[in-house]
């Protein structure tokens, strides 16, 4: 096999090897309702073992070929403004879904009775959120990107950026799918317009979390992006009555909206932008 298609191969293992995964956690667990369950702390684990399947496969592969890429630098700028970054993607998504679902009331997590009821819980989340972002949230999505940012976008990068970028946001939502039509993540109960919006979803994320990964000179950067958003995401969703995961909040259509919007926004769409960071 030429060294160049060593990635098409590597893929090919990765997704051949979360399918089986998924599949025999839909075998154990059985399928999800539209509702969603919340997972017994085996498949939480088993879930965290999942994700770290593309981040094996990346160190397999990269030291068979002898590829070399930051996964751990002294953090910057950038990896502490990441999940800054995510909330206000975040925020403006649960903004934009509010003409089509209300509000919960009262909002979860919100006491009533406190001189601040809405304020204080609501700095506790975000902060909570911060930290999660950049601490355990971050090293479950290195799993992740240590292939999709860091093996593949090396093997890749020579393409162009964009192009390379849109090739990556593609594989890594079509790696989703098992995870989507079997454990029913981000979408429990619509494995097939699901499956859809993932993809979508992948595309959009992988414009911002490759432009991190490059700023912050590090996969570590790419996975701080990656695991806020993990983290905070599912906030705007349990705001709403009865939310439609596949449209509504930072994971649906809206989302994906505000994310394309803020990569437009940022020039992220430009072959310029990206001329003296690849």
């Amino acid at each position: 096999m030429r060294k160049g298609k060593h990635w098409a191969f590597s893929y090919l293992v990765l997704f051949v090897v979360t399918l089986i995964f998924s599949y025999c956690l839909f075998v154990f667990r059985g399928p999800t309702s539209e509702e969603g369950e919340m997972p017994n702390l085996f498949f939480a684990i088993s879930f965290l073992v999942m994700i770290w399947i593309p981040g094996v496969v990346g160190i397999v592969f990269s030291r068979k070929e002898n590829i070399r890429f930051p996964i751990f630098s002294k953090p910057n700028r950038f990896f502490f403004l990441a999940p800054l970054v995510v909330m206000v993607i975040v925020g403006v998504a649960i903004l934009c879904s509010l003409p089509f679902d209300t509000l919960l009331d009262p909002i979860p997590f919100f006491k009533e009775g406190s001189a601040h009821p809405k304020v204080i819980p609501l700095l506790g989340i975000l902060l909570g959120g911060y930290i999660g972002g950049l601490s355990v949230n971050m090293i479950a999505a290195l799993g992740e990107e240590i292939y999709w940012r860091g093996y593949l976008w090396e093997k890749l990068k020579n393409k162009g950026a964009l192009k390379a970028i849109g090739i990556t946001g593609l594989l890594s939502g079509i790696w989703h799918l098992p995870i989507v039509i079997f454990v029913g993540y981000n979408y429990p109960g619509r494995p097939i317009f699901g499956s859809l919006v993932m993809v979508l979803l992948a595309l959009a994320l992988s414009v911002p979390i490759t432009y991190y990964r490059l700023k912050g000179k590090s996969v570590m950067t790419a996975a701080a992006f990656h695991g806020s958003f993990n983290a905070i995401a599912p906030l705007s969703l349990i705001v709403f009555s009865d939310p439609n995961p596949t449209f509504l909040g930072a994971t649906g259509l809206i989302g994906i909206g505000v994310i394309a919007l803020y990569s437009l926004v940022f020039g992220l769409f430009s072959s310029a932008r990206w001329k003296n960071l690849v």
